[in-house]
């Protein structure tokens, strides 16, 4: 930064410090009802924005995990093997999951859930007008026990929500029921789901289930006092969760069942759906005061479009009891206002100019990695959602150091790092001018380039792996051999980023799974494995 706009910046810290202390001692002597009010707005705001940001991160996983599975499932041939693998690395990545299915308009089912012990896999297979129903158990550590028949299991994935949605979906888009009680767990929850057609033409509906109990756990953490509420209504009345979880799920033992808005037994809340809740296509509005038995209060709410549904997060607190505190402290505020104003003019005046200096330095520090100057999580997860908002074509190549921790536990830490730096020196090396990497974990790195073409995409890939695979690594205590598994995601046309990353994430644990030490794309492996120094070009 230029000394001028140095002084520019501490000229503007002294003014703007001097006005708000200036402005802010003026008016707090005035502070009335409505700008209590106004307050209480903006928590509220704040808080009904959080918990709809919080509820669209934790629904995206299902509707990517099904928008991906159908892309493998849309033409091609089933593989029920690697559906195993991918659907149990999702649950295992996305808490919130609680089974991933596949099934078929001829009622054949393939289905992976949790278990108490690991994971549970059911199969429908239908043969000849035969039924056959199986269930197998595979441990937290992969271990695949028996498959045990179930000839008395009746369950037809054509009678579910789910499936009938999208398939009276003409299109591929996915498809979000209603809440409605999961068969296998009893629990409330709503599925995702997209209709494909396999090679042999038959329908076929990919989902996901997410089981809602979490959901009100979240609204239970939001700052909005002892007695706020906060509450998520679909457009049909139907109470998806509740920050008092019990007024949704019951207590221990209850059956499990949809509650309507009209029959919550939360007197405020149900004053609040009748004041706030929007009406067919009208918005609800930003705030809203209301009265009910146990009081007056406001309330604030968010509509959040889950498929063709539209779902109304709501928050409300009694009347000033979120700015209580401040009305009853409101003389020693302004005392302590002026004076730590005060102070901070001073603060200002004696460390900003001089503070200036190491911008750029600590710039850097927020945006790079330490150890290999690559970019870190952050900015490159925000520099890659820029790419994909804007490439017509862009990609992400997920990289992970093959058995990396033996690295570690065998020379130490210090070896370990000299590893990485030295691995991001290599993929640095690897790299176009316009491509953009990171290190997003201990091992871990992502890469992602815009404006491409699959073909070239692929090639950088191939340079990257080749790069790390080529020749030793010289550290302290010799030459070490290191190999890397790259996944690599293509996505045509702007987008959102985490779509290409469960894409390429999707491909790096095929790539593990397939052996490590090489390139997979789409789901197909395309690196060679061998002899490391067999030719740079032999893995291109």
């Amino acid at each position: 930064m230029k000394p001028t706009a140095r002084r520019l910046v501490v000229v503007g810290l002294l003014t703007v410090q001097l006005a708000t202390v200036a402005l802010l001692v003026l008016v707090s002597g005035r502070i009335s009802a409505e700008a209590e009010d106004d307050h209480t707005v903006a928590l509220l705001e704040t808080a009904a924005s959080e918990a709809t940001d919080r509820t669209r991160d934790y629904l995206a996983p299902a509707a990517s995990l099904v928008a991906t599975t159908a892309d493998m499932v849309d033409g091609g041939a089933v593989d029920t093997a690697a559906l195993e693998r991918a659907f149990i690395g999702e649950l295992e990545r996305s808490p919130q999951l609680s089974g991933v299915y596949l099934g078929s308009d001829d009622g054949s089912f393939f289905f992976v859930s949790r278990a108490a012990s690991g994971f549970s896999v059911k199969t429908i297979e239908i043969d000849g007008g035969e039924r056959r129903v199986t269930v197998r158990a595979v441990s937290a550590d992969g271990r695949r026990g028996p498959a045990v028949i179930r000839p008395d299991d009746d369950y037809d994935p054509r009678d579910r929500p789910w499936f009938q949605d999208a398939s009276r979906n003409a299109s591929t888009d996915v498809e979000w029921t209603a809440p409605y009680v999961f068969f296998t767990s009893g629990n409330l929850g709503v599925s995702a789901s997209a209709a494909v057609r396999t090679a042999d033409g038959m329908l076929a509906v990919v989902g996901a289930d997410i089981e809602l109990d979490a959901l009100s756990t979240l609204l239970a953490g939001l700052r909005i006092g002892p007695t706020g509420s906060a509450v998520i209504v679909d457009d049909a009345g139907t109470v998806v969760a509740h920050s008092d979880a019990t007024l949704v799920n019951g207590s221990p033992g209850d059956v499990a069942g949809t509650v309507s808005a009209s029959e919550l037994d939360d007197p405020r809340t149900r004053a609040v759906i009748g004041s706030l809740i929007a009406v067919g296509d009208r918005e609800p509005p930003a705030a809203a005061h209301f009265d009910s038995p146990d009081g007056a209060g406001i309330a604030t709410s968010r509509s959040l479009e889950v498929g063709d549904q539209r779902w109304t997060i709501a928050v409300h607190a009694e009347d000033g009891a979120l700015v209580r505190s401040l009305t009853d402290a409101r003389s020693d505020e302004r005392f302590l206002m002026l004076l730590v104003g005060l102070l901070g003019f001073l603060l200002i005046a004696v460390l900003a100019f001089p503070a200036t200096r190491p911008l750029a330095r600590l710039e850097r520090r927020a945006t790079r990695d330490a150890l290999t100057g690559l970019l870190n999580r952050g900015e490159i997860l925000a520099q890659g959602a820029q790419v994909a908002k804007e490439a017509d074509l862009h990609a992400a190549i997920m990289l992970d150091l093959d058995r990396f921790k033996s690295i570690n536990d065998t020379y130490g830490h210090q070896v370990g790092d000299e590893v990485i730096h030295e691995v991001g020196r290599r993929i640095t090396g690897a790299l176009r001018d316009v491509d953009r990497a990171g290190r997003v974990g201990g091992e871990e790195f992502l890469v992602v380039i815009g404006e491409t073409t699959p073909g070239k995409a692929l090639e950088v890939a191939h340079r990257v792996h080749q790069a790390i695979r080529a020749t030793p690594f010289e550290t302290t205590v010799g030459e070490l051999e290191v190999t890397a598994s790259v996944g690599l995601g293509v996505a045509v046309g702007p987008g959102e980023l985490q779509r290409t990353l469960a894409v390429a994430d999707t491909a790096l644990l095929e790539a593990k799974e397939s052996g490590r030490d090489c390139v997979v794309s789409g789901g197909m492996a395309s690196g060679l494995r061998g002899p490391r120094r067999a030719g740079d070009t032999s893995d291109a």
